[in-house]
């Protein structure tokens, strides 16, 4: 998810949030980091974040939009009830998506989350070459992981977002 400006926090005006002082104070949040930034309202945010590749997570029901830049879809099974037509993507990359017994054996489970991402970082370290293209198309812009799973903070697409973020540190 790219940074996005912020008008205030937790409800707040920004003139309360400590450490915001002045009329130049700007915050964004920083999605990688999990923090709101302070930056100068007069610098250029948009030049600002165009440095800077941007790998999201959606699930393949959410509309596409343009700042997703090139959609990959990372499951190893065809999502139920999206035709192939309505999922805009580049490719599906069934080979970066958790083996079939892995896959079984998590279950969407949150409390094997721990033990699911140590052996699914390991699967993908066994095949490095099949990450390859999507470090590739990073390089050119933003990249959005697509994934079917109901449970948003238990999923392969956010365990793949930050292999390939240790992998390449320019993409962010």
């Amino acid at each position: 998810m790219a940074s996005s400006p912020c008008q205030g926090f937790c409800g707040l005006p920004l003139e309360n949030v400590p450490g915001v002082t002045g009329v130049k104070d700007h915050l964004i949040l920083n999605a990688q980091e999990g923090r709101l930034q302070r930056v100068d309202k007069s610098r250029d945010l948009r030049s600002r974040r165009s440095k800077f590749t941007v790998i999201q997570i959606k699930r393949v029901y959410d509309p596409s939009a343009k700042e997703d830049g090139a959609r990959f879809l990372v499951e190893r099974l065809w999502p139920r009830g999206m035709k192939k037509e309505a999922l805009h993507m580049e490719a599906w990359c069934k080979n970066l998506a958790p083996s079939h017994d892995l896959r079984r054996w998590f279950n969407h489970d949150p409390a094997k989350w721990n033990e699911f991402q140590r052996r699914y970082w390991a699967e993908l370290a066994d095949n490095p070459g099949a990450c390859q293209p999507l470090l590739d198309a990073a390089r050119q812009g933003n990249i959005t992981l697509l994934y079917s799973a109901h449970d948003t903070k238990h999923n392969s697409a956010i365990l793949l977002k930050s292999y390939l973020e240790q992998l390449s540190p320019e993409i962010a």
